[in-house]
């Protein structure tokens, strides 16, 4: 059998395994486990942005609470300034460091009378989303869940059948050809292998180029430099 027939026969075979998957998307209950899911990775997403968030606010917070701690105790060697100014030192040196380090604690302690009611507010929109989260991932693991592995099951045999029939058919065809076809899968194309109608593509309409017309004629398959199926000349 001519190569071209092999991959036309095993892209019809393609053809029954797509159909077969198609019917089970449209089932209610992969609708059903396949909206859920993905509600389930926005608000896991959404929670992972929040978290960072949470965690950043909370990173600059111990920062600033152990700045002015240290601040503080800066402070405190300021208590004893009388004895400080006795033993001849000046006044105006010290108060205006002092001046300087309450400034410090005051610029600290507003940052942080910002950053405080940010972060409790994170900290709720995290507790929402867990809720909206937790029956969304129960679901997907339980009833939805099930239920679409239900019908999974019940198209496994037919759908085994038909892998295990395109097995056996690529063993046939050109290994050459077969990595063509299987690149062109997975780029998303189908059909893959489609005819010359009239020097044209008859998957997107682009005329071939004469360098394509000639190697079509030798029974060659070309491959669509617009829509990138492979073509072939009907005999």
């Amino acid at each position: 059998m001519p190569q071209i027939d092999l991959i036309l026969r095993y892209q019809e075979k393609e053809k029954e395994l797509r159909k077969i998957e198609r019917e089970i998307n449209s089932t209610p209950e992969r609708k059903a486990y396949a909206q859920a899911r993905s509600q389930a990775i926005h608000v896991s997403e959404e929670l992972k942005q929040f978290s960072d968030k949470a965690s950043q606010m909370q990173t600059e917070l111990s920062g600033i609470i152990a700045a002015v701690g240290t601040i503080e105790d800066q402070l405190r060697d300021f208590e004893n300034l009388e004895e400080l100014v006795e033993e001849g030192a000046d006044l105006s040196f010290y108060k205006k460091n002092a001046q300087k380090l309450a400034a410090e604690i005051r610029m600290m302690k507003s940052r942080a009378s910002k950053i405080i009611p940010e972060y409790k507010k994170t900290l709720e929109d995290m507790g929402t989303l867990r809720k909206q989260y937790v029956p969304l991932q129960k679901a997907c693991n339980g009833e939805l869940g099930e239920a679409y592995k239900k019908v999974m099951a019940a198209r496994k045999p037919e759908r085994d059948r038909i892998s295990a029939e395109m097995t056996e058919m690529a063993k046939e065809i050109d290994p050459s050809l077969m990595k063509k076809y299987e690149v062109k899968r997975q780029e998303k194309v189908f059909p893959i292998v489609v005819p010359v109608s009239g020097d044209r593509c008859s998957g997107c309409g682009t005329e071939l180029t004469l360098i394509e017309k000639e190697n079509i004629q030798k029974s060659e398959v070309v491959e669509c430099e617009n829509c990138g199926k492979l073509l072939y000349l009907i005999k």
